[in-house]
């Protein structure tokens, strides 16, 4: 599979709404990935978000990992 991965960007938010994670209260604090201790990446495949990875540099949890998901129909095929 073709995947480009690149940081997240607000305009994104409207993709992420298919995830779990998303829905399930990261989307609450989506204002907060564009933080620069936080790192979100997303994979693009034809211009669709299919999957994301967000983790956080904190002084109290180095580095932590917040979620990650991939779409049901693209798992198990080397996105992240």
């Amino acid at each position: 599979m073709n995947c480009s991965v690149r940081k997240y960007r607000a305009t994104d938010s409207v993709w992420m709404e298919r995830f779990g994670f998303w829905i399930g209260g990261l989307g609450a604090a989506k204002e907060r990935l564009t933080e620069p201790n936080v790192i979100c990446l997303v994979c693009e495949v034809d211009s669709e978000i299919i999957g994301f990875i967000c983790g956080e540099n904190t002084a109290v949890y180095d580095n932590l990992l917040i979620a990650a998901e991939v779409l049901f129909n693209y798992r198990n095929q080397g996105v992240f």
